[in-house]
C-alpha cells in the first residue's frame, strides 16, 4: 500500500518535469495561468505565491488527463456537464442553460425596453433607406426553441412572455426587414436530411447555416436590386463533426469523444466566368455570424465587414501605430457613408441588445440624442 501511494505521489512529479507522456491540451474557452519569476516584492506582498500556485495547479503531471477522467465520471454516471453554463438534456442533447432560460421567458426585460429599442432601429432603418441604404435584422435560432422536447425536466416550467416573441412581433409591426431563423428552421425541420442543430453544438450546424446563407444572399439581392450570381452548392457527409458542430462536446473534455453521428457539410463554387456582384455589407452581431464567414459569404459579396460585438473588426484593419483597429477606432459617419447594407444579427441571448453600440451610435449621429 505504501508503495502504491509513493507511485501516486512521485509519478506526477516526474511527468511534470520530464513530460515523458504527451497529453492533449484541454479544449474550450480556457485562459492558461502564466508562470511567474520570483521577486522579493512579489514574495512579501503574496502575489508571487498566489500566481505560482495557480500555475502549478494547472501544470502538474497528468493534470489534463485527470480533468478528463473527472469530467467523464460526472457525465457518464450523473449526466453533469462540467462546463460553465452547459446542461445535459434528454437523450444526451447538450444545451447552454441561458437559452433554456430565454425560451421560458425568465429573462424578459419588459415591453417598455423592447419598444424603445425597436423604435430606434425602425427610425434608423427609415433614415438609411432615405440614403438608399438598407438595414436587415437576422434573428438567429435557438437550440432550446428548436429542441424543447430534450430540455431536462429539472429546467422545465411554464412559458411566459419572452424577449424573442416580443421583438419578432414588434419588428413585423414596424415593417423592419427581418429574417426570423427560428421560424425558418421550424419550416425546414421536416424536410431536411441532416440536423439543423448538431446534438453537441451551441450554434446552428453548418448544414443548417448554409440555408440561412443562401436565403440571406437572396434577400440582400432583393433589397439592393442587384442580381447576385447563383453559387453551385453541394454537400458531403462527414462521420465526425467539423468546425463548431461539436463545440460543446469538445469543451466537455471527456476521455471518450462524443459522437453525434454523420453530419453534412456544404461546399460552394462560383460557375466559371461568373463574377460576384459587389455589395458593401456591414454585419454587426455575435458569434453566429462567424458561421456565415466560414461559409464564405464574404466571397459572394466581395466587400463584407463584421463588427463582432462592436469590438473586433473583421477583416483585420490596422491603425497608424500598427495595432489592430477596433470598433471604438471607427469613424461612424464614414462607415455609414461607405456602407450599403447593414445587418444586425444575434442570438436570443443578445436580442435585448441587438445591434449593440452601433444602433445607439448611429442614432446619436443622425438625431443627436
Amino acid at each position: 500500500m505504501l508503495l502504491f501511494w509513493l507511485v501516486v505521489l512521485i509519478v506526477p512529479l516526474v511527468q511534470s518535469g520530464l513530460k515523458i507522456f504527451k497529453g492533449g491540451a484541454l479544449k474550450g474557452a480556457i485562459t492558461p495561468a502564466p508562470d511567474v519569476d520570483f521577486t522579493f516584492s512579489g514574495w512579501f506582498d503574496g502575489s508571487y505565491q498566489k500566481a505560482k500556485e495557480e500555475y502549478l495547479n494547472e501544470n502538474f503531471g497528468f493534470r489534463n488527463d485527470m480533468v478528463r477522467l473527472h469530467n467523464q465520471i460526472n457525465y457518464s454516471l450523473f449526466k453533469i456537464a462540467r462546463i460553465n453554463g452547459a446542461v445535459v438534456g434528454k437523450e444526451n442533447y447538450l444545451y447552454e442553460q441561458k437559452y433554456i432560460e430565454e425560451y421560458y421567458g425568465r429573462n424578459f426585460i419588459g415591453d417598455s425596453a423592447i419598444d424603445q429599442r425597436v423604435f430606434k432601429i425602425k427610425r434608423l432603418a427609415d433614415t438609411l433607406n432615405s440614403l438608399n441604404k438598407k438595414l436587415i435584422v437576422v434573428m438567429a435560432p435557438s437550440k432550446a426553441r428548436f429542441f424543447p422536447e430534450f430540455i431536462p425536466d429539472s429546467l422545465r416550467g411554464s412559458i411566459g412572455p419572452c424577449n424573442y416573441d416580443r421583438y419578432a412581433d414588434d419588428f413585423a409591426r414596424a415593417g423592419i426587414i427581418t429574417m426570423d431563423c427560428n421560424k425558418y428552421f421550424a419550416y425546414l425541420r421536416d424536410t431536411c436530411s441532416f440536423p439543423l442543430f448538431a446534438k453537441y453544438g451551441i450554434h446552428w450546424s453548418l448544414y443548417g447555416a448554409s440555408f440561412v446563407r443562401d436565403s440571406l444572399l437572396n434577400l440582400i439581392g432583393k433589397v439592393t436590386n442587384k442580381t447576385l450570381p447563383r453559387w453551385d452548392k453541394q454537400f458531403y457527409v462527414s462521420p465526425t463533426p467539423l468546425d463548431t458542430d461539436n463545440d460543446l462536446g469538445d469543451a466537455m473534455n471527456l476521455i471518450f469523444k462524443m459522437k453525434p453521428g454523420p453530419l453534412a457539410y456544404p461546399t460552394y463554387t462560383l460557375p466559371e466566368g461568373v463574377q460576384p456582384v459587389p455589395v458593401r455589407l456591414i454585419s454587426i452581431g455575435d458569434s453566429f455570424y462567424w458561421t456565415m464567414i466560414t461559409l464564405k459569404i464574404h466571397e459572394a459579396l466581395v466587400d463584407d465587414q463584421f463588427w463582432y460585438y462592436n469590438n473586433e473588426v473583421w477583416p483585420a484593419r490596422y491603425r497608424p501605430d500598427q495595432n489592430r483597429l477596433t470598433y471604438g477606432d471607427l469613424n461612424m459617419r464614414d462607415e455609414i457613408n461607405n456602407g450599403e447594407v447593414f445587418l444586425l444579427i444575434c442570438s436570443e441571448l443578445n436580442i435585448s441588445d441587438i445591434g449593440f453600440l452601433f444602433v445607439d451610435d448611429a442614432y446619436k449621429l443622425f438625431y443627436g440624442q
